[in-house]
């Protein structure tokens, strides 16, 4: 099992409609893929910071991931400012449940 984390830049007054319009875009892609195993966007209290996260249970190529970030950000545009956010990638070494 794979994450992965990006912190994207969002005015806390467009935090949740990206929320929403996140989890709608990318979840009518993701759940097709048997690569992927869920995702969740999450904000500090005060909106002021924002976190996504995907889970994957085998990675996808690179080729397909530079796709979807590009499509991701085109998309997101409308709520995120900034150019595209680094994307930071773990290993699961344990879990919880």
């Amino acid at each position: 099992m794979y994450v992965r984390i990006v912190h994207p830049t969002i005015p806390a007054d467009k935090v949740e409609a990206a929320a929403k319009h996140w989890a709608s875009f990318l979840g009518g892609r993701a759940k097709n893929n048997p690569k992927f195993a869920g995702g969740y966007m999450a904000a500090s209290p005060d909106r002021s910071e924002v976190v996504a996260v995907t889970m994957w249970k085998q990675l996808p190529d690179p080729e397909s991931t530079q796709k979807m970030r590009e499509e991701i950000m085109a998309e997101m545009q409308q709520f995120a400012s900034g150019s595209m956010p680094p994307m930071e990638e773990y290993e699961v070494i344990a879990e919880i449940k």
